[in-house]
């Protein structure tokens, strides 16, 4: 059966910045399958020693950039265990609530969907 990847327009058409949050190894497996089929202009993530190295050559910023850049970001949870957490702080720096999507891909399922 062929993986169903239903990207959101906001994600394919933006003139925004694409922000994917999550370096951890289901994360980053999540990202490099993304970021085939749209652009993941940086990486976010809550571990500082992160913050200015680059992850699969896309630079990683700390919560205080991507608060800089709330104005015009998509960001995208990659994590499922701290998604709740990430939603949360992610509101705290200013982004709203249709700005942040959660990546719904599960790796024994045939589909990926996004939600809002």
């Amino acid at each position: 059966m062929e993986k169903v990847f239903n990207f959101p327009k906001e994600l394919q058409d933006s003139t925004c910045i694409n922000i994917f949050y999550g370096t951890g190894i289901k994360a980053t497996k999540r990202l490099k399958i993304m970021s085939k089929d749209i652009k993941i202009d940086y990486i976010g993530d809550n571990d500082e020693e992160k913050w200015g190295t680059y992850i699969d050559g896309i630079l990683c910023i700390s919560h205080e950039e991507i608060r800089k850049k709330k104005e015009c970001v998509n960001l995208i949870i990659g994590s499922n265990v701290y998604r709740k957490e990430i939603y949360e702080r992610m509101l705290s720096l200013g982004l709203m609530d249709k700005q942040i999507f959660y990546d719904n891909y599960s790796e024994e399922m045939d589909e990926r969907s996004f939600l809002l």
